[in-house]
């Protein structure tokens, strides 16, 4: 016990949990003041800002279309007024996003191998993704 106290009260310590908690307390508190939500596309959740540039599993549209991503889990208009929570969802709120490019990520490979029993299977893939940037959120 008492080494764990000696190991809490080193100032470095503190220093590295400083310079690793800081970074995210600016994002968090500059984002207050701006336009975000919190959005569902393809199955998982992706804070958003306007002009923000996200990738995404494939979405089947044309290079240049506009989309409209109405799957809102949460949605703070800035300035303007309070932060709204979905239940599970916002109604009426959506976000408009163009479609920048479609992309492919990076190659995975599931490789298996039971030892002194000649198996091996080696099996990989990659994910079909598509860029979009991010137009408006409205209420």
């Amino acid at each position: 016990m008492f080494f764990l106290l000696l190991v809490l009260t080193e100032p470095c310590i503190f220093h590295q949990l400083q310079v690793f908690i800081t970074p995210l307390n600016k994002k968090v508190f500059a984002m207050e003041e701006r336009t975000y939500a919190v959005i569902r596309a393809a199955g998982k959740q992706h804070l958003v800002t306007p002009g923000e540039r996200i990738v995404v599993d494939r979405i089947e549209a044309e290079v240049g279309a506009k989309i409209t991503l109405a799957e809102v889990l949460l949605l703070n208009p800035g300035s303007e007024g309070d932060v709204k929570i979905g239940t599970p969802l916002i109604s009426g709120a959506k976000v408009t996003a163009s479609v920048e490019k479609h992309l492919r990520g990076p190659k995975l490979i599931a490789f298996k191998k039971k030892r002194r029993k000649r198996y091996e299977r080696k099996v990989g893939h990659r994910s079909e993704l598509t860029a979009l940037r991010i137009d408006k959120i409205e209420d």
